[in-house]
C-alpha cells in the first residue's frame, strides 16, 4: 500500500473524535451505516495517513504513524531493572520470591525485537526446617477450603496422595466421602511436588531443588541422606533372611538401628507371608496382631514408610528415613519362607549402641549328674550382629548379662545343699571381619553359687 491511502469513505470522520486518528496505525475505526464508530481491533493497513501530536502528516508503517516521506529502523526492546524480591510464599520449610522487569527500556517499536529471557524470577527464602508437629503445607491450603462450599456443601479437606493428577495441582480428598477434587490449579509457591523430594512447585511448575533447599542447587544428598556429605557417617547394609521359620506364627527378620536411611526391606518372591513392622518397645505399626493393613503409606518412627502388596509382584516396605526409633522388621508365617532381603544404611555414630543384639543361645547339657541329681553347668552365648566391622573394632554394650536356669531330674539327691554351677563374662573373643548378622562368642568362666542364690 502506498502512502496517502485514506481509509475510504466509512474510515472515522472528526465526529468520531480527532483522537482516533491518532490510533489508526494500530486500531482502525470506522462509520457504521447508523453513523456509530466501530471498530474490529485490527490496525489500518499500512500507508495509511495518520497523524500524532508530534507528526502533522504521516503514514502507518508496521503499527507506528511516522512522518511522511520517511521509512524509520525499528527499535529493539531492552529489559527495566529488575524489581525488589517480593515476599515470602512459606515462613518455614523452604518458600520462594519472585522479581519481575519489564520490556520496556525501550520498548520495542517498528518491527523492532521483543527481550529475550526471563520475565519474572524466583529465588528460594526461609528455608529452615519448620517447628516440630507443623502441619504439612498442603493440608494447610486443602484445610482452607474447609469453609468454601463446595457443590452447596462443606466437606474437610485432605490432601489427595493418589496418582493420575498434576503433581503442583491443589487436589484435596473429602473426609469421609470417596471423591476427589481439584480445589486450585496451582499450589503456593513453596509447595513439594510429592512426598520424600526436595523439588516445589513454582508457578504451577516443579522445579528442582537441592538438597540445600535452594532452587536450582545441584547439591545432592549421600547415602546417608548428609547434604553435601561424603558418606562417611553410615555404613550400607544389605543381606538375605532365607531361615527355615515355624509357621502360624511372628517371626523376627532384622533390627533397623535408629537413624537408618534408604531403608528397603522385600519378599524375593510372591507368598502368603506379610512384612511385619514394630518397635523394639512391641509396639506394632504394620500388620501387627494378627491384622493384615492395606497397602499405603504410614507416618511411622519420623518417617513415611510405603507398604506395597502387589497381587503379582512381592511385598516391599520402603522408607527414607532417617528413623528416631529402632525398628524391628518381622514375618508373619504362613507358608515356607521364600527369602527377606533387607537394605539400609545406619549410622557409624550410633554403632556402639545398635550394631550389636545380643542374644541367648539354646542351653547346653548338663555338665555332670551329682548323688543321684543334676549338677548344672550353665552356658550363655552372646551373639552380635555386626554391619561390615569386626567384632572388636565396636566395644558391645555391658548389658549382655548371664540368665541361669536349673534343670530338674527325677533321681533326688541326697546332697544337703546342692551346688548349682553358673557362668560369668569373662572375655570376648577376637576374629576375623564378620560379615552381616554373623556371630561371636563370649566365654564364662565357673563358679559356686550358693543355695540361697538358686531361689
Amino acid at each position: 500500500m502506498t502512502p496517502g491511502f485514506s481509509g475510504g469513505p466509512k474510515a472515522a470522520l472528526p465526529h468520531c473524535a480527532s483522537a482516533l486518528l491518532q490510533e489508526v496505525c494500530s486500531e482502525l475505526w470506522c462509520i457504521s451505516k447508523s453513523n456509530r464508530c466501530i471498530t474490529s481491533s485490527i490496525p489500518a493497513a499500512e500507508g495509511t495517513i495518520c497523524q500524532t501530536n508530534t507528526i502533522d502528516k504521516g503514514w502507518c508503517y508496521k503499527r507506528e504513524c511516522v512522518p511522511f516521506g520517511t521509512r524509520p529502523e525499528g527499535v529493539d526492546g531492552g529489559w527495566s531493572l529488575w524489581s525488589p524480591w517480593g515476599e515470602c510464599s512459606r515462613t518455614c520449610g523452604g518458600g520462594v520470591s519472585s522479581s519481575t522487569r519489564h520490556c520496556d527500556s525501550p520498548r520495542p517499536t517498528i518491527g523492532g525485537k521483543y527481550c529475550l529471557g526471563e520475565r519474572k524470577r524466583f529465588r528460594s527464602c526461609n528455608i529452615d526446617e519448620c517447628p516440630a508437629g507443623s502441619l504439612d503445607f498442603r493440608e494447610v491450603q486443602c484445610a482452607d477450603f474447609d469453609s468454601v462450599p463446595f457443590r452447596g456443601k462443606y466437606y474437610k479437606w485432605k490432601p489427595y496422595r493418589g496418582g493420575g493428577v498434576k503433581s503442583c495441582s491443589l487436589n484435596c480428598l473429602a473426609e469421609g466421602f470417596n471423591f476427589y477434587t481439584e480445589r486450585a490449579p496451582a499450589v503456593t509457591d513453596g509447595t513439594p511436588c510429592r512426598e520424600d523430594s526436595p523439588d516445589i512447585c513454582v508457578n504451577g511448575e516443579c522445579k528442582h531443588v537441592g538438597c540445600d533447599r535452594i532452587l536450582g542447587s545441584d547439591v545432592r544428598e549421600d547415602k546417608c541422606r548428609v547434604c553435601g556429605g561424603d558418606g562417611g557417617t553410615c555404613e550400607v547394609f544389605d543381606g538375605i533372611f532365607n531361615d527355615s521359620l515355624p509357621e502360624g506364627g511372628y517371626e523376627e527378620v532384622i533390627r533397623i538401628p535408629k537413624g537408618s536411611v534408604h531403608i528397603v526391606i522385600q519378599e524375593l518372591n510372591v507368598s502368603l507371608n506379610y512384612l511385619v513392622l514394630k518397635s523394639d518397645r512391641d509396639e506394632y505399626f504394620i500388620n501387627g496382631k494378627l491384622t493384615i493393613d492395606t497397602p499405603r503409606t504410614f507416618d511411622i518412627a519420623g518417617t513415611t514408610f510405603h507398604y506395597q502388596r502387589p497381587v503379582d509382584e512381592p511385598e516391599t516396605l520402603e522408607a527414607l528415613g532417617p528413623t528416631n526409633v529402632t525398628l524391628i522388621v518381622m514375618v508373619l508365617v504362613r507358608e515356607e519362607n521364600q527369602g527377606i532381603r533387607y537394605q539400609f544404611n545406619p549410622p557409624v555414630s550410633n554403632a556402639s549402641e545398635s550394631a550389636y543384639s545380643w542374644q541367648y543361645a539354646a542351653w547346653s547339657r548338663c555338665s555332670a549328674v551329682c548323688a543321684g541329681g543334676v549338677h548344672v553347668l550353665l552356658w550363655l552365648r552372646c551373639c552380635c550382629h555386626v554391619f561390615n566391622r569386626t567384632c572388636h573394632a565396636l566395644w558391645p554394650p555391658g548389658d549382655c548379662e548371664p540368665q541361669w536356669s536349673a534343670l530338674s531330674s527325677p533321681l533326688m539327691s541326697t546332697h544337703p545343699e546342692p551346688q548349682l554351677g553358673f557362668e560369668t563374662r569373662k572375655e570376648l573373643l577376637m576374629g576375623d571381619v564378620l560379615s552381616p548378622g554373623g556371630l561371636k562368642y563370649r566365654m564364662l568362666s565357673q563358679e559356686v553359687l550358693q543355695q540361697a542364690r538358686c531361689e
